[in-house]
């Protein structure tokens, strides 16, 4: 509970629709060792059913196990794609609002032109912000002040430099 990895969750949402707001996460940890995001049960279900109800004409739903969501994008379809029709996941944390655009937080599943969702059941109480948070970010972990400070990033690479 109070390790200089726990932070205090504002609240969660897609779009502008806040979820579980009346059941917030008993716990909510930032963890670099985690790769996905894991979101308490009573804010990942809606979540789940919100992303299954949206329907966009590029993109098919995709197999995927029932607690999973995964689509399938078009021959030579980008990423942009997916920003075009899902929203933003944002945690809002005191002094931080980390918003990640669908295209940060599908990752490319094992065949060709399917993208999953990152972002887990965790079937507990608890919230892991993991490496997905993360991604375009500096994160600094103060562990003498008990902190965690987040700052925008291009953390793109420089074909030309190698940089």
């Amino acid at each position: 509970g109070d390790s200089f990895y726990g932070v205090q969750l504002q609240r969660i949402q897609l779009g502008a629709t806040a979820l579980a707001p009346k059941e917030p996460p008993a716990a909510t940890i930032v963890d670099s060792g985690t790769t996905f995001m894991y979101l308490h049960s009573a804010a990942f279900l809606p979540l789940l059913a919100a992303m299954r109800a949206r329907r966009c004409v590029t993109l098919k739903p995709a197999a995927a196990p029932s607690d999973e969501f995964c689509v399938r994008l078009p021959f030579g379809g980008s990423l942009a794609l997916l920003d075009r029709c899902y929203d933003n996941v944002t945690v809002v944390l005191p002094g931080a609002t980390l918003s990640m655009p669908p295209s940060a937080y599908f990752y490319a599943a094992e065949d060709a032109g399917q993208y999953c969702m990152g972002v887990f059941n965790n079937y507990e109480r608890a919230l892991v912000l993991g490496a997905i948070n993360m991604m375009y970010r500096e994160v600094i972990f103060d562990r003498l002040n008990r902190r965690i400070g987040f700052r925008a990033a291009d953390c793109t690479l420089d074909a030309a430099s190698g940089q």
